[in-house]
C-alpha cells in the first residue's frame, strides 16, 4: 500500500499527545476486553493532526485497486474522516446508517448511490471487521461495488481474514503492534505496557 512519508512515526507521538490511547480496562464493542483503547473521535479536535491523518488516507488511496468512483463511510467513527477525504479528494460520498430511518424514506444508506459505483469504505479502526462488513452487504444490496477499505489502525485481531472472507481487501495506514513498538522506543510507554498490547494481537492469530 502507498504510505505517507512518515505518518507511522508520526501516528504513534499523535496518539499519545492528543490523548487518543490510554490504558486500563475496556470493552470494545465486540463485547471483549482490552487492556488499552483508542478513542480516534478526538482527533478532529487536534485540526494539525487531523490533517496530517486526512493527508494519510489522501495517499493510501492511491494503492488500491481500479478506480474510486465514491467514498463510503462507516458508521459511526468512520463518518468524520470519509467526509473530510471525500472533500479533500473532490469525490462523492455515501455513508451506511447504524439502522435503517424508521421515518421518511426509511433509507439504510446516505447519498446518491449509483448502482456499479465502486466505493471505498473509509473507517478509523478495525477490530474483528463486523462494522465493515455490516456496511458493505448494505451497499451491495444497493447495487454498489465494495472490493476494498481503508483504516487509519488495524488491532490486528482477525479483522484482515474476515474481510477477505467477504471479499474486501483492507489496507491499514498503521497496525497497532508497530504503534505499540514505536511508543516503547520512543519512551512513551513501558516494556508492559508494549506487551500488554502485542499479546493481544498474538492471541488472536
Amino acid at each position: 500500500m502507498t504510505k505517507s512519508k512518515g505518518i507511522e512515526k508520526d501516528l504513534a507521538a499523535i496518539l499519545v499527545e492528543s490523548g487518543a490511547l490510554t490504558f486500563g480496562k475496556f470493552k470494545l464493542s465486540s463485547g471483549k476486553l482490552s487492556t488499552y483503547y483508542l478513542d480516534l473521535r478526538v482527533l478532529p479536535s487536534r485540526p494539525q493532526a487531523f490533517n496530517r491523518v486526512i493527508e494519510a488516507y489522501s495517499v493510501a488511496i492511491k494503492g488500491v485497486n481500479g478506480a474510486v468512483d465514491m467514498i463510503g463511510g462507516v458508521p459511526t467513527s468512520g463518518l468524520t474522516f470519509a467526509t473530510a477525504l471525500a472533500y479533500s479528494l473532490a469525490k462523492p460520498m455515501i455513508y451506511v446508517r447504524d439502522k435503517k430511518k424508521s421515518y421518511g424514506k426509511s433509507k439504510k444508506i446516505e447519498g446518491v448511490l449509483t448502482p456499479g459505483s465502486n466505493v471505498i469504505l473509509i473507517d478509523d479502526l478495525v477490530t474483528s471487521g463486523a462494522s465493515i462488513i455490516s456496511a458493505a452487504e448494505a451497499i451491495r444490496d444497493e447495487g454498489g461495488l465494495v472490493k476494498e477499505c481503508i483504516v487509519l489502525i488495524d488491532r490486528e485481531e482477525g479483522a484482515q481474514k474476515n474481510l477477505l472472507r467477504s471479499s474486501i481487501r483492507l489496507h491499514s495506514i498503521s497496525t497497532i503492534s508497530t504503534i505499540a513498538t514505536q511508543l516503547h522506543e520512543s519512551g512513551h510507554i513501558d516494556r508492559n505496557k508494549m506487551s500488554a498490547i502485542l499479546r493481544e494481537t498474538q492471541g488472536s492469530n
